[in-house]
């Protein structure tokens, strides 16, 4: 997966973040806020937002 990419985790849109070797990827959760909210997930989990 490519950084910066829209990508959808439990119905909600994200954008990555980081991206591991071993499979894993953080996503950054997308707000109007100041608070980030970063998650850890299996990039099998996620999918390409449209």
């Amino acid at each position: 997966m490519e950084l910066g990419k829209k990508v959808i985790y439990q119905g909600e849109e994200y954008i990555i973040f980081y991206t591991y070797e071993n499979g894993y990827c953080e996503i950054k959760e997308i707000n109007d806020s100041n608070i980030i909210n970063v998650l850890l997930v299996p990039e099998s989990k996620i999918q390409p937002a449209c």
